[in-house]
């Protein structure tokens, strides 16, 4: 039965990912509709550009008759945080959840992020996991590591009277309270990059907590080439350039060392992500035993990984404009 009122959850998908043929929204949207969770509570809002559009009306009759309301808006031209800008002016609930089209909603993931806000967050930050082309369940050991290695660094370490706020947050996986996030939104001058550290800046310089919630899961589907050529190589660019752009950020006096700035950093990661593994098992309930069987297919990936992050922060010293249009169309 259709609820009467303005919805509670309001949930914006991009279109940008699909895009780039990283994933479907017409497979993020049927994760969501598979929620356990009251759904005439959840307003739903697609926002892509024309091409998008005209695959989602599929999608029309079928989540129409299941949720409080569903929304298409066409937005030629905008990049992946504008787009997440645009559906959150359109968002009718008290809280605002992103999503990408390229992610999938887990078991319980909007019943973990309800009864977060309602213990009183006004940002909530949720773990990402892998999942294989074929299927392959996110706890294979190689998709585990690879997950810790690229979203990881969120998680914060566990204390016997819970979780404390997050490191950050993850843009395919947020919440907020609507209000708090059309206060600040992403900077939409930096297209496709970097917008969503400096809106964690922005949160953290307003003492407003980022709370971490393990149960609020999504998976984003893995693919080797594209882990190592195309999201790494744009990590690297994304770190390489924040430095420069505010120079408030943790070490960024390396950037003075010039040419051994990328080679410091990687090796830097790498000894990072040593901790990084540690509270991402913890979060997700992995054995010691399998840990330390794991490690090793870690630092190996760890290593590539890290590798492909001083390739794309040497790539970005010799040739940044080069590098600012290979970032923006991955």
């Amino acid at each position: 039965m259709k609820q009467a009122g303005p919805p509670l959850i309001s949930v914006v998908i991009e279109g940008y990912n699909e895009s780039l043929a990283l994933g479907s929204a017409l497979n993020a949207v049927d994760a969501l509709l598979e929620q356990d969770f009251p759904l005439n509570q959840v307003e739903l809002i697609l926002v892509g550009e024309e091409r998008e559009i005209r695959r989602w009306e599929s999608l029309r009759e079928r989540a129409s008759e299941i949720v409080h309301s569903f929304h298409i808006a066409g937005v030629d031209g905008m990049h992946y945080y504008d787009l997440k800008n645009q559906g959150a002016q359109l968002a009718r609930g008290e809280i605002l959840v992103l999503l990408d089209s390229d992610t999938i909603a887990e078991p319980g993931w909007l019943e973990a992020i309800v009864e977060g806000f309602r213990g009183g967050a006004d940002v909530q930050a949720g773990i990402t996991t892998f999942v294989g082309e074929r299927g392959r369940s996110p706890e294979h050991p190689l998709l585990v590591a690879a997950a810790a290695i690229s979203w990881g660094f969120i998680i914060p370490s566990h204390q016997a009277d819970g979780w404390p706020e997050a490191r950050g947050f993850l843009s395919h996986n947020v919440a907020f309270r609507t209000s708090v996030f059309r206060e600040i939104q992403f900077r939409s001058d930096l297209g496709r990059t970097c917008a969503g550290s400096f809106l964690a800046q922005a949160l953290k310089a307003r003492n407003i907590p980022i709370v971490f919630n393990p149960q609020q899961r999504v998976a984003h589907v893995f693919n080797m080439k594209w882990w190592l050529t195309r999201l790494h190589v744009r990590f690297g660019y994304e770190v390489f350039r924040l430095r420069r752009l505010d120079s408030r950020l943790a070490h960024s006096w390396v950037r003075k060392l010039s040419w051994l700035e990328p080679a410091l950093v990687g090796v830097w990661h790498m000894l990072l992500d040593i901790p990084q593994w540690r509270r991402t098992c913890v979060a997700r309930d992995v054995p010691l035993a399998r840990q330390i069987l794991v490690f090793p297919v870690l630092a190996l990936l760890s290593m590539l990984a890290r590798g492909a992050e001083v390739y794309g922060m040497y790539a970005t010293r010799v040739n940044s404009e080069r590098m600012e249009k290979f970032a923006q169309s991955n």
